[in-house]
């Protein structure tokens, strides 16, 4: 069964994002990261990696966010009539 933890990851995110101009800063810059909690839970030099083992940390029946350690740039979509 599917359990939705849209708000508890949008949560994190948001709370990674305010962390991200601080890590920017440091060694770790482009390394990938397991995040759950309002912290990094580990480091990782593949997204593949972080995935893994978030999955061997909270299961796939919880929730985690995998985010790497770069400056994002957003991108703007709208529909144009």
């Amino acid at each position: 069964m599917y359990v939705g933890f849209e708000k508890e990851v949008r949560a994190e995110q948001q709370k990674f994002n305010k962390q991200l101009p601080k890590l920017l800063k440091t060694r770790r810059k482009g390394q990938w990261v397991v995040f759950r909690g309002g912290k990094i839970v580990s480091y990782h030099k593949s997204c593949l990696n972080a995935y893994k083992q978030g999955l061997k940390k909270f299961g796939s029946e919880s929730y985690f966010v995998i985010d790497q350690i770069v400056e994002h740039n957003p991108i703007m979509v709208y529909n144009a009539k």
